[in-house]
């Protein structure tokens, strides 16, 4: 059931599908662009939700645009410009380090930075309107070099050249050919069917754990033993015995 929404500031509103947050880029009239405000705004509110004890975090954009990307009137044109990229990175890192899952519902439009925080995220659910372009090289530039490192461990070669080199515009059944998203919906059913999958999310330090064991695999800081030696803690844990007890105690009432 959708909660109501509050609204973080005037670029971001914090909504509920359950225990589900929903987070949404809220500046329809300049097609949900990256301005620093509205990055920071998006960072307090993903920390936030996390807070409160979501089960996960779904991330999408109003009006039926996930996001124009980077707000180019805080374009100056000059090595200033790294600033933007700078705080595109730190969001997409707050992505990244949170200890619940973060799903991408993705309507229309996910160009330039926006691809950054799609790709920072668990899953990325595509409606059938959605399509996906990264204009850097038309726009004179090199993406930012740590982001483009992060993709090219998720994407297919082909495909970030596609994006990066050609300036291609991908639709949304073309993306999930290529492993970009992992589904396609209806239009306006992205967020729905984020909320869906993320219900089914198991709170708890093991979840936490395997989000960040699997974004150690991505980063290439994975070290086994040392999450072998998480395991062994998990093994023993109360929050595991407790777990263990539960299912007992289900599969003996429903015997």
């Amino acid at each position: 059931m959708a909660g109501a929404l509050v609204v973080m500031s005037s670029h971001i509103t914090l909504g509920q599908e359950g225990d589900v947050a929903v987070v949404t880029l809220s500046v329809p009239r300049r097609r949900n662009a990256l301005s620093f405000s509205l990055l920071a705004a998006l960072r307090e509110s993903v920390l936030r939700a996390e807070r409160e004890g979501k089960r996960a975090i779904v991330l999408t954009g109003s009006g039926g645009v996930f996001s124009a990307g980077a707000d180019l009137t805080e374009r100056e044109g000059t090595a200033a410009d790294i600033a933007i990229d700078e705080a595109v990175t730190a969001t997409a890192e707050t992505l990244l380090d949170l200890h619940i899952p973060v799903l991408a519902a993705v309507e229309g439009p996910c160009v330039g930075a926006a691809v950054d925080l799609a790709l920072a995220c668990d899953v990325i659910v595509a409606s059938e309107s959605a399509w996906f372009a990264v204009p850097a090289v038309k726009l004179g530039l090199l993406y930012n070099p740590g982001a483009v490192r992060r993709w090219h461990r998720r994407l297919q070669g082909s495909t970030l050249r596609r994006l990066l080199l050609f300036n291609e515009k991908i639709d949304a059944e073309s993306a999930l050919a290529a492993g970009f998203v992992d589904r396609v919906v209806a239009c306006g059913g992205a967020v729905a069917e984020c909320a869906h999958l993320a219900a089914s999310a198991v709170p708890g330090t093991a979840l936490s754990a395997t989000r960040a064991m699997l974004r150690s695999l991505d980063d290439g800081t994975f070290a086994e033993s040392d999450w072998q030696g998480v395991r062994r803690d998990l093994l023993s844990s109360d929050e595991r015995r407790a777990a263990l007890a539960a299912r007992s105690k289900n599969v003996a009432e429903s015997g």
